[in-house]
């Protein structure tokens, strides 16, 4: 089913197209890490779509927060043996990085003396952010068609340029500090569609919750059956 059908199927469980205020209902169409959308529904309405055919969880739209750490000592890695070396320092991977965006003129995503992305790279940048063969891709998934992926906050092109061998892409999810879930998701459904190794993710809740109850965590399983890996923050964050 390609996107055009599958955001038509998903319009199907909503009441109108639109809100009484006029207000597109359907939000976020999602194809590849699972199979669900983001709507704009009272509880009201949300109790009827419940009642339909099809329906299995719903999950309010919370907001995330950016968190940064120091990872490689932790994890073990180490230059000159192990892991790390034996994969060539991850030479020739695609990251997905989500976050704030990326500062296109950053010295960290030159491409002096880089290779051309894999051949089954199908990613693009969009906005104001030019690719080139370090910096593979650029797009923003925030609400209110803001479409241009350039980090104004500074945390995104942080952890981006930390993947210092590999080829990257930023999905902006965050607009300052606050990161909604639905715009997450969508960053992790076009990085599967692009054709990612690796998604970094430095986001956390803020508050814990249940295993089961964390929808992100499902879709990072998801996103092993097409092959690709997720690494994401372990709680280490800023006040």
């Amino acid at each position: 089913m390609d996107e055009a059908a599958h955001r038509q199927w998903h319009k199907q469980f909503l009441p109108t197209t639109l809100t009484a205020a006029g207000e597109p209902r359907l939000l976020r169409s999602y194809r590849f890490i699972f199979n669900g959308f983001a709507a704009r529904l009272t509880d009201a309405e949300l109790e009827a779509v419940a009642k339909k055919l099809g329906f299995l969880r719903s999950f309010p739209d919370r907001v995330r927060e950016l968190l940064t750490t120091h990872t490689p000592k932790f994890l073990g890695l180490s230059r000159d043996a192990g892991v790390w070396q034996d994969t060539s320092y991850g030479k020739g991977v695609v990251i997905g990085v989500i976050d704030t965006g990326i500062n296109g003129g950053h010295p960290s995503v030159d491409n002096h003396g880089i290779a051309s992305p894999p051949a089954k790279w199908k990613g693009s940048c969009q906005g104001s952010v030019r690719c080139n063969h370090k910096l593979v891709g650029a797009k923003s998934f925030l609400d209110g068609g803001n479409y241009d992926p350039s980090d104004h906050d500074g945390h995104g092109t942080h952890t981006a340029t930390t993947a210092a061998g590999n080829f990257v892409v930023t999905y902006k999810a965050c607009d300052g500090h606050n990161c909604n879930d639905s715009a997450i998701l969508r960053a992790m459904d076009a990085a599967v569609d692009d054709g990612v190794d690796v998604m970094s993710i430095s986001i956390g809740a803020g508050v814990a919750h249940r295993h089961w109850r964390v929808h992100r965590r499902v879709q990072a399983y998801r996103c092993r059956g097409f092959g690709g890996q997720r690494r994401t923050a372990g709680g280490v964050c800023q006040k």
